[in-house]
């Protein structure tokens, strides 16, 4: 019984963290230029911070992920829409080395894909 216990609890532990991939990193956003840093800030919550956008130098240093936060099929929080200024809610999925980023506004919704560099 311990066995079959002990079993169930490590399949368990491997299921859930393979699901948790940590969006932590470098990312390159889906117009193959602008690279975003994603960390985690001393309140837990995730951020990804513009640290090279060679098209547009003024948006180094702009924060476009905020308030991201772990929910079990990936992370929650909000996307600055730059054109619109606005936030816009988000689901981030991690995906082999990609991040799915779905933003909602009203009825509508994008999903962008950025790709990881580190």
């Amino acid at each position: 019984m311990k066995i079959l216990v002990t079993f169930f609890l490590t399949l368990w532990s491997m299921t859930a963290l393979a699901n948790s991939a940590s969006i932590e990193g470098l990312w390159l956003a889906e117009n193959k230029s602008t690279q975003i840093e994603i960390s985690q800030t001393e309140s837990g919550q995730w951020q990804g911070v513009v640290t090279s956008a060679p098209l547009k130098p003024e948006l180094e240093g702009k924060q476009l992920l905020s308030a991201i936060v772990e929910v079990p099929d990936g992370y929650e929080g909000k996307v600055y829409a730059i054109r619109k200024a606005k936030h816009y809610d988000a689901e981030i999925k991690p995906v082999d080395n990609t991040l799915q980023i779905e933003v909602t506004a009203g009825f509508f919704s994008k999903t962008m894909i950025w790709t990881r560099i580190e």
